[in-house]
C-alpha cells in the first residue's frame, strides 16, 4: 500500500461547494479526483522540462 498524505488549501468556499457537488453528481471522489490531476499536472512539467532542457542542448551545438 501506498504512503498516503493529507493535503491542506485554502479556497473560496463556494468554489469548495461547487467542486464538490460536481464531483458528487459525476459519483468520483475528490482525493482520486486530485491524484489523477496531480499525476497529469506532473507529466506536463517533466514533458515541458525535457523540451527545454533539449532546447538548451541544440542551441549551445549550434553555437559552436
Amino acid at each position: 500500500m501506498q504512503h498516503s498524505v493529507q493535503v491542506k488549501a485554502v479556497i473560496p468556499r463556494e468554489l469548495k461547494r461547487q467542486a464538490f457537488v460536481a464531483l458528487a453528481a459525476r459519483e468520483q471522489k475528490f482525493s482520486h479526483w486530485l491524484r489523477t490531476q496531480l499525476e497529469a499536472w506532473l507529466q506536463q512539467v517533466d514533458t515541458l522540462d525535457r523540451e527545454e532542457s533539449d532546447e538548451r542542448l541544440v542551441g549551445s551545438a549550434t553555437r559552436r
